[in-house]
């Protein structure tokens, strides 16, 4: 039997109407990751081992998401700068037109 097997009769888990609405809207990624906490959650034990490689895959995963987070910050930057850039040119193109 694995750790992940309760011993203990407990009721069917209702799932809450909010969280399956905002769980299909989201890619169903909440209901994925309350599962995840309930395989590691069995007979109100968590075992340390499983907890700490869930742990660590979380900082791991937040870890890249910040990393392409900072990435996508310094492309909205230069994205930015170069927009603001094009509106100034086509201004100042425009203010030429008129004055001709």
């Amino acid at each position: 039997m694995s750790s992940m097997h309760s011993i203990l009769e407990s009721p069917p888990k209702k799932r809450s109407i909010v969280l399956t609405a905002i769980s299909k809207v989201l890619f169903d990624i909440p209901i994925e990751h309350r599962e995840n906490l309930e395989k590691l959650w069995v007979d109100e034990l968590v075992y340390s081992a499983a907890w700490r490689k869930h742990v660590s895959q979380k900082v791991e995963d937040l870890m890249q998401k910040m990393t392409w987070v900072s990435e996508k910050r310094y492309l909205d930057a230069v994205v930015h700068k170069l927009i603001t850039y094009l509106q100034i040119s086509a201004l100042t193109m425009y203010a030429s037109f008129l004055r001709t």
